[in-house]
């Protein structure tokens, strides 16, 4: 009994967490550490699922089973089909994603449509290099009969891909999904540079299969259409012709955004508007003076400040819950004050989760302006990734008499002084919380030494301090002070 409550326990934590928006600022300077991330974290969980089982198979299904299958369980890839039938017996169905890569010959989609394991598929993702069969291939597999359980499709080409080759199979997707009968349930799209036609988007919106479609996400640049449409513009134009609602929509990377999308049919309901790296200024401005017809609950952009600062003033952000501002790529240190000076004066909001990446310089009296600002009452997460922090700023911050919620502080990779560490680590705002982010903020054992001494990590559950190898020595120090804590500490090499 107290070893599977130790393995669930183990599980629930590894569940909790979730990639938040400082990997997509990874994965556009380095995707094979976000991948890797997403990897061993995957095998984490499987391992513990399979300890689970092995221990208790009786209450593993009676009462575990039941539990996974409420819990938003992660998606995890598999490469053949196999493994998600060995992973079964103790996982539950619609949790396996296929991850499938082909530069072979066309006829190997055909092969699979036909493999009855693919009733296990929740997701497939597939990788396509220089293969011209391939889209012929994917339109077999798109109709299989076993698809049944299908949920979300993602494309992802190769540099190698060819731009015809790219329409062809985006076209095959959707084109195949309209023509499936039994992907009726898909509600999820991801295009990675794979660019399609008006024709292929009026086919799929005219379908039964497009009625449950409720996210879309493009990344990369893509190859403009005769029209000059952009391929998140004509989805847009088609499934707002036929009625088709969106929740979310992701735009990584993406050339721009088309200044009426985000006032059309299809987002009048949107809850997610991701937009990192996407120059959307032009649209967001035209955005925030529109009414909203469904103020938002996420928003992430990389955006100029006014930008920004509008948009809080807006309908579409009176409601929002968590707001991802990376302040990087075109945006300046004036841009990120200004945000933050705006914020100070800000109505309050129900912001749980505020994250400012790539800050530049905020000086002390920004950080105090923040720091006074009567919306972080419902905050829980605060995020200050990559933002110069001193000390007086940082003391104001902590010592904001709203942050009485405050229970998550990420500062990876945030440059602080010694007297910044001694702030932190001696600020009674550590004591409310159960995860601390020191990712590449300690320069040498020293400042190691201010936080593991520090008196206020009692209640700590999860502590990240990895950068230079000296780090490695936290956790066995930390365990020491602490022997009877729970305390998961990730150190080691960034």
């Amino acid at each position: 009994m107290e070893r599977m409550d130790e393995l669930f326990g183990e599980l629930r934590a590894l569940m909790g967490q979730d990639l938040d928006a400082r990997d997509f600022m990874e994965e556009h300077e380095n995707g094979a550490a976000v991948k890797r991330r997403r990897e061993a974290r995957q095998r984490k969980i499987v391992a513990t699922l399979e300890s689970a089982f092995e221990e208790d198979p009786r209450r593993y299904g009676e009462e575990w089973m039941p539990y996974l299958e409420r819990a938003r369980l992660p998606v995890f890839s598999v490469r053949k089909l196999q493994d998600a039938k060995a992973l079964r017996a103790f996982m539950p169905a619609g949790t396996f994603e296929l991850e499938w890569r082909t530069s072979v010959s066309g006829t190997s989609g055909k092969r699979i449509a036909q493999d009855s394991n693919l009733e296990l598929i929740d997701h497939i993702t597939l990788s396509q290099s220089h293969e011209r069969a391939f889209a012929r291939s994917i339109r077999a597999l798109i109709e299989s009969p076993h698809l049944g359980n299908l949920k979300g499709i993602a494309l992802r080409a190769t540099e190698h891909t060819y731009n015809k080759v790219r329409t062809t199979t985006a076209d095959a997707v959707l084109k195949g999904l309209a023509s499936s009968k039994v992907a009726r349930g898909v509600e999820h799209l991801e295009f990675h540079t794979f660019p399609s036609t008006q024709d292929a988007w009026d086919t799929f919106a005219a379908s039964h299969a497009a009625q449950s479609l409720r996210s879309l996400a493009f990344k990369g640049s893509f190859s403009r259409s005769p029209s000059g449409r952009e391929p998140h513009g004509m989805a847009a134009s088609a499934l707002s012709a036929r009625g088709i609602v969106l929740r979310a929509l992701r735009l990584h990377e993406c050339r721009a955004l088309e200044v009426d999308v985000l006032t059309s049919a299809a987002c009048a309901r949107l809850e997610v508007l991701e937009l990192p790296f996407t120059d959307g200024d032009e649209a967001l401005l035209a955005m925030a003076s529109a009414p909203s017809p469904h103020p938002l609950r996420r928003f992430v952009s990389t955006g100029r400040g006014d930008v920004v600062s509008a948009l809080m003033r807006s309908e579409w952000l009176s409601e929002v819950e968590a707001v991802d501002l990376m302040l990087s790529g075109w945006a300046t240190m004036m841009d990120a004050d200004a945000v933050l000076r705006y914020l100070a004066v800000a109505p309050p909001s129900q912001v749980t989760s505020l994250c400012l990446t790539a800050l530049g310089v905020p000086d002390a009296p920004t950080l105090e302006a923040l720091a006074a600002w009567p919306g972080l009452s419902r905050t829980h997460t605060l995020s200050m990734w990559g933002a110069p922090v001193d000390a007086a700023g940082l003391s104001a911050l902590l010592g904001s008499p709203h942050l009485g919620h405050l229970t998550a502080l990420d500062l990876t990779d945030s440059t602080l002084s010694p007297a910044a560490l001694d702030v932190l680590a001696s600020s009674p705002a550590l004591d409310r919380l159960t995860s601390l982010n020191l990712n590449g903020c300690l320069q040498d054992e020293a400042a190691a030494r201010v936080i593991i001494e520090s008196p206020h990590l009692g209640g700590l559950k999860r502590l990240e301090v990895r950068g230079d190898g000296f780090t490695k020595n936290v956790s066995s120090s930390l365990r020491k002070r602490h022997p009877a804590k729970r305390l998961k500490v990730v150190s080691g090499e960034w």
